[in-house]
């Protein structure tokens, strides 16, 4: 279980996150969903320890999420929007080289042949990362973030620039992790995608959580009809606060 208490952060003068609180318990799929700039990215970076916090705290299983606690992080896989890739390697290479950094996969190299079989990326294993689309970056980005093992997933719009394909291959992936006993939590503007895969969600505006709770929660306080669609539900959230 990860819990956030009462995380506040502030980059430059501005307050990124206003004291926020939640935990996400084993088996669930956290949709996070705001609009640009309302702090998701920087809770996902909080919550991989990549960044600290100015005030509170994170816990995974009981234990401080940190940047030097390391039997923590191989425990969490972290997907960024952009980035983390090393554009003169190849696709293996840029997996091979992440999986240096966590010594409990004892064959790494069936666990990228593994992943790079299920995202049909097997003929071009020898292409430059710098060469590929940025779709092609995104399914190694993913990759990436899960070719470890870990318990815990954090994705930073992990949808974009995804073909259908790929999209159903990665909500199998999630599904099959929670059902797993493994936790994720998804920043995503892609609603539709969310509705599909997510039971819980937070809902951030401006640096404050606006609304956490399950799919039972949002709908029986502020749907009109069972068929309500999960972008109409956060619209009339934001308006209402």
């Amino acid at each position: 279980m990860i819990q956030v208490r009462n995380i506040s952060k502030t980059i430059g003068n501005r307050m990124i996150l206003n004291s926020i609180n939640f935990s996400i318990p084993s088996g669930c799929i956290v949709g996070i969903i705001g609009h640009n700039g309302a702090g998701k990215t920087t809770l996902l970076r909080l919550m991989a320890g990549l960044l600290s916090a100015d005030q509170g705290e994170i816990l995974f299983d009981g234990q401080q999420v940190k940047y030097e606690n390391k039997l923590i992080r191989y425990r969490i896989g972290y997907m960024p929007e952009d980035g983390g890739l090393y554009r003169r390697l190849n696709l293996s290479e840029n997996l091979r080289f992440a999986l240096r950094f966590y010594p409990h996969i004892t064959r790494p190299e069936e666990q990228i042949e593994k992943y790079l079989k299920i995202f049909d990326l097997t003929n071009r294993r020898g292409e430059k990362i710098g060469k590929l689309s940025g779709g092609m970056r995104r399914k190694i980005l993913f990759i990436k973030s899960i070719v470890h093992k870990p318990e815990t997933l954090l994705l930073d719009e992990p949808f974009n620039g995804f073909d259908v394909e790929s999209r159903l291959r990665v909500c199998s992936i999630l599904h099959k992790m929670s059902v797993n006993g493994g936790a994720v939590c998804i920043s995503s503007h892609s609603t539709g995608e969310l509705e599909k895969i997510c039971n819980t969600y937070l809902f951030i505006k401006d640096g404050f959580l606006i609304f956490g709770g399950g799919v039972k929660d949002i709908y029986g306080k502020f749907a009109s009809s069972e068929n309500e669609s999960l972008a109409s539900l956060y619209l009339k959230v934001m308006k209402s606060q």
